[in-house]
């Protein structure tokens, strides 16, 4: 239990630029879409057509959102943290030039091109002929 409390209250420092009751929104609905995706992963596995579906439409949802996924701000604080309690670290390593948070849009640029790209593969993956009549022979 303690670890979800440590968990919403990093949550609530990394955009806390935003308003208590966006942060709330968005962490609520942040879980709703892991207990979503651990369905349809859980229905693809039994081929099942309407978890094929399901997942289409979360990807195209989290594609048109994927700035509110990895916002840039948020990017910003958490690597101001990291440099704050193990930038230390990095010139021990021969780097005192080099910040975490100089790594801030690199990061959320990867992690939007990558959710990107992941979610590209799926789509096209489960929209193909043969695999959308895999689906429908089980169902």
């Amino acid at each position: 239990m303690q670890k979800l409390v440590d968990d919403v209250q990093i949550y609530v420092l990394y955009y806390s630029y935003l308003p208590p009751w966006l942060i709330e929104a968005r962490y609520a609905f942040s879980w709703f879409q892991r207990i979503v995706g651990i369905l349809i992963g859980t229905g693809l596995l039994a081929q099942k057509d309407i978890a094929r579906k399901m997942g289409i439409v979360l990807g195209c949802f989290t594609t048109a959102t994927i700035y509110w996924k990895h916002p840039y701000e948020a990017f910003k604080i958490h690597t101001a943290y990291l440099d704050k309690h193990y930038g230390i670290l990095l010139s021990l390593l021969g780097l005192p030039t080099i910040k975490f948070s100089s790594l801030a849009m690199v990061s959320s640029v990867a992690h939007c091109a990558l959710d990107i790209i992941f979610w590209g593969i799926f789509i096209y993956f489960f929209t193909r002929p043969s695999v959308k009549s895999q689906f429908k022979l089980k169902s």
